[in-house]
């Protein structure tokens, strides 16, 4: 169970820490490592995605229509932010966070998610707080400068993934599969993930609870949440020591990413 209050106060704190590492950026124009965008593109992204969930809580359409054309959603998202400048879109951050930490705090159940999904409100904040946490990571890359990612925060935005999962199956590579995975985050939660018939199911796992898996999944929470949105690999993650995988068929355990739709 994520607690809203909690989520919506994290959330508040990352998107502060984005906005002031936005305000060293040098360059509005420069590329961001490993991404199409601007950091400029980067920074409008994460101001509208403030803004429209706002709009969301109280009421407002989805951003995206669909879960289908991520790309193309964000694009639009992108190019409705009229700030250019890091200065100024770091200032819209820091006005606008207020008012969505508000209608987040104040809204009733559910939250109306993107593509039409109905989720908990708190299951949304943490999601957006795994996507300010993974975007701060990729400015911070770009400015060759440090990042830091609570493992709780991690915990945090992992949980909302595991709820979002079941909408993100990728249908296409899932057909005929069947498989079990048990994630143990290191100093946190226990999950089992179940793919059948095209479908996910996960559930988290109460206290010495170790029900029969394939691929068992032992992994540091920061690492495993920048692993699952592409921004560590698998083998470096191994290497370092982030995260182990056992069980009787551990090669499913790399299965997961291609059966899941990042948006």
């Amino acid at each position: 169970m994520i607690d809203r209050a909690l989520a919506g106060e994290r959330l508040g704190e990352a998107s502060g820490r984005f906005a002031a590492l936005l305000r060293t950026a040098p360059d509005a124009q420069q590329r961001v490592r490993g991404l199409d965008w601007t950091v400029s593109e980067l920074g409008r992204h994460v101001l509208g995605g403030l803004r429209g969930r706002a709009a969301m809580a109280r009421g407002g359409p989805p951003q995206w229509p669909d879960l289908l054309d991520g790309a193309a959603h964000n694009a639009r998202q992108v190019a409705a932010q009229p700030e250019i400048e890091p200065m100024a879109i770091a200032d819209a951050i820091d006005t606008q966070l207020s008012d969505t930490l508000e209608a987040f705090r104040t809204m009733d159940e559910p939250f109306h998610w993107e593509g039409g999904v109905d989720v908990p409100v708190a299951v949304s904040v943490a999601g957006h707080l795994g996507d300010t946490l993974v975007h701060g990571f990729d400015l911070a890359r770009t400015l060759r400068t440090r990042w830091t990612i609570d493992p709780a925060d991690a915990r945090l935005a992992l949980a909302a993934n595991n709820h979002l999962i079941s909408h993100l199956v990728n249908h296409e590579a899932a057909a005929g599969k069947r498989l079990t995975l048990r994630l143990h985050l290191r100093a946190g939660e226990s999950y089992l993930l179940r793919l059948a018939e095209g479908e996910f199911v996960v559930r988290e796992l109460a206290a010495g609870e170790r029900p029969k898996a394939d691929a068992v999944i032992t992994a540091e929470p920061v690492a495993f949440l920048l692993q699952g949105i592409n921004r560590m690999s698998p083998l470096s993650a191994a290497l370092r020591g982030k995260v182990r995988v056992t069980g009787r068929r551990p090669w499913v355990a790399l299965q997961l990413r291609k059966l899941v739709r990042i948006p």
